[in-house]
């Protein structure tokens, strides 16, 4: 949801595109979660482990590029009001 509201606000011509793919990755995550329990035999700890730590990184990765862009956002704020 973080991302869309990012992403509508730097394009917002596009925004029925990235709310066709909210609501794809909101679909995708409904079905694994009905299917966790039939995913987990198939995909064994190491398996299981892999995937927590890949999501991990993508949550990581993605609070730092919002981090980023509000740093920027604010930076870009007060080198205007100084000027």
């Amino acid at each position: 949801m973080a991302v869309l509201m990012l992403m509508a606000t730097q394009e917002p011509g596009r925004l029925s595109e990235w709310l066709v793919a909210l609501l794809l990755a909101w679909f995708a995550g409904l079905v694994i979660l009905l299917l966790a329990d039939r995913l987990r035999p198939l995909l064994g700890p190491r398996g299981l482990l892999a995937t927590e730590r890949l999501m991990g990184m993508i949550l990581l990765v993605v609070s730092v590029q919002l981090f980023l862009t509000g740093v920027d956002a604010f930076l870009r704020h007060v080198n205007v009001g100084s000027i």
